[in-house]
């Protein structure tokens, strides 16, 4: 079996400019947005507790006016938000669906697919960091390696996640 790359591509970007592609891009990037916001928050609020005065001034970004624990919360819950996020926009892909989503792709098992996605990141970000650690090379390795584990599963098709 071969790929196609430039027919990947044309796919891939046709379901991206989708009416799909273009509201789940658009709600992704205003939750991305807001975790930024919430993100340099946390930086500008902590920040100056570990640097001169001087350095501490330095812009961090856009922000919005909150305390440590509300941008800790809001940063928390957002990852958690964009991860069961991303799961819904990979079934929606995944499937070619165009025009709507359906409702089983953001209900059957999104609980279980978000923790597996994010327990399968944090795994496969300590195990590509200790990799980098030893030696850079295997560190590729593992990456190369590791992109490719959700191939080995079953692909999820229209039929099995509705």
């Amino acid at each position: 079996m071969s790929l196609s790359i430039q027919a990947a591509l044309r796919e891939g970007l046709d379901r991206f400019v989708s009416r799909n592609g273009a509201l789940l891009t658009g709600a992704y990037a205003v939750l991305f947005l807001v975790y930024q916001a919430s993100f340099n928050g946390l930086i500008a609020a902590v920040l100056p507790a570990y640097l001169p005065v001087e350095e501490a001034a330095m812009d961090v970004g856009f922000t919005y006016p909150a305390s440590v624990a509300v941008y800790a919360v809001a940063i928390l819950a957002l990852t958690v938000g964009l991860s069961a996020f991303t799961v819904v926009v990979i079934r929606t892909f995944v499937a070619g669906r165009t025009d709507s989503i359906p409702e089983a792709y953001y209900t059957r098992h999104l609980l279980w697919a978000t923790l597996n996605l994010i327990v399968g990141g944090l795994v496969f970000g300590l195990i590509v960091f200790v990799g980098s650690l030893f030696l850079l090379v295997p560190g590729i390795v593992a990456y190369v390696g590791l992109v490719f584990i959700e191939t080995a599963r079953r692909k999820p098709t229209a039929s099995a996640v509705g």
